[in-house]
């Protein structure tokens, strides 16, 4: 096998076997997490907080071996315009950068081992060769629609093709995956999903030296899901402000173990959208100027995800007491100017 073939699978293992790249962030325009109102990363398609797992499989390749109960995991933390890092040392390549903690775990146990905290898990600069990024390809960039484009593949397609020198090439756009070989039992394929995640890097050769890299777990990335009704229960109300129970259903959208809390939810007052709001068990809803009769409630409730909006309806029925405040006075005060005027008339006959 080429040497350059070796030298490309050493760099790439020595990124996720070892910790050699603890390096310290970089602080310039930094994107990171920031609950309901995170946004994902310019030039990718992940957000802050997201958590990737990987499984390697039949890893043999000199002395190394990788146990199979072994996964790696890929905890995203921020991203900024920073310098490519090449073996823990900037270069003068600038560019954006994602950060995040990497580490090994034995699935059986649950040890943890070769952290990496801080690395830089992936570069793109779109006007200089791919080859800046070297072993950074788990995370590729994505157009402004956050889908990979053909140009993004072209690059790392010519960088794999150009450094491991295989005798044949191919790409599929439509499946943005790649293939280089040299004879059937030779050969290595990347698979990536439409939003740039590598989902299996297989390396195979002749040699029994082989690899199998595959997407184990990954986010969800779904809206919130939740439903609303009266405090009550009942779909009915006598009161222009109504309370209302709002229960998020649990979920894990980020992958990072732990149900999530953020959220932040309005509502519709008549035409008009009041505030975003942290989330509470009970909240109050205005009916405003809404007659009686049947009248529609909408709630909305974000996460970094995205918005969901839910509707009820209920039944109102304005009891006596729900005339405003001020309309009372105003009806007294006019009753009570009228019966002085004819109070006043009648002392003077």
């Amino acid at each position: 096998m080429k040497t350059t073939k070796k030298l490309l699978t050493i760099s790439f293992f020595c990124m996720t076997l070892t910790s050699l790249f603890l390096i310290p962030m970089t602080s310039a325009q930094e994107v990171v997490y920031n609950g309901a109102n995170t946004e994902r990363f310019p030039y990718f398609s992940m957000y802050p907080s997201e958590v990737f797992e990987y499984n390697i499989t039949a890893f043999v390749w000199d002395n190394i071996v990788a146990a199979n109960e072994t996964y790696y995991k890929y905890e995203i933390v921020k991203g900024n315009n920073t310098f490519y890092y090449y073996e823990g040392v900037p270069t003068s390549q600038k560019g954006y950068g994602l950060w995040g903690n990497s580490c090994s775990i034995n699935s059986t146990s649950g040890e943890v081992l070769n952290q990496a905290p801080e690395v830089q898990l992936a570069f793109w600069n779109a006007s200089i060769p791919y080859n800046a990024t070297t072993g950074y390809f788990f995370f590729i960039p994505v157009g402004e629609d956050g889908i990979v484009t053909s140009f993004i593949l072209d690059k790392i397609f010519d960088y794999f093709n150009n450094s491991m020198s295989f005798l044949y090439a191919k790409i599929y756009y439509d499946i943005y995956s790649m293939h280089f070989w040299d004879t059937a039992d030779e050969y290595v394929k990347l698979n990536y999903t439409e939003s740039g995640i590598l989902k299996e890097y297989r390396w195979i050769d002749q040699n029994d030296k082989q690899f199998n890299y595959t997407l184990m777990t990954q986010p969800a990335r779904s809206s919130p899901a939740f439903s609303f009704t009266t405090e009550s229960g009942d779909l009915s109300a006598s009161s222009r402000q109504v309370s209302l129970d709002l229960d998020i259903f649990s979920a894990d959208n980020n992958n990072d173990g732990l149900a999530d809390t953020d959220y932040a939810y309005r509502v519709l007052e008549g035409e008009e959208w009041s505030n975003w709001t942290a989330v509470t068990p009970t909240i109050e809803y205005n009916l405003g100027s809404f007659s009686a009769g049947n009248i529609t409630l909408t709630v909305e409730v974000k996460s970094m995800y995205g918005v969901t909006q839910e509707q009820i309806e209920i039944e109102y029925s304005p009891s006596d007491d729900a005339i405003p405040g001020f309309s009372t006075v105003l009806i007294i005060g006019i009753l009570a100017f009228s019966v002085s005027i004819l109070l006043g008339k009648y002392r003077k006959k």
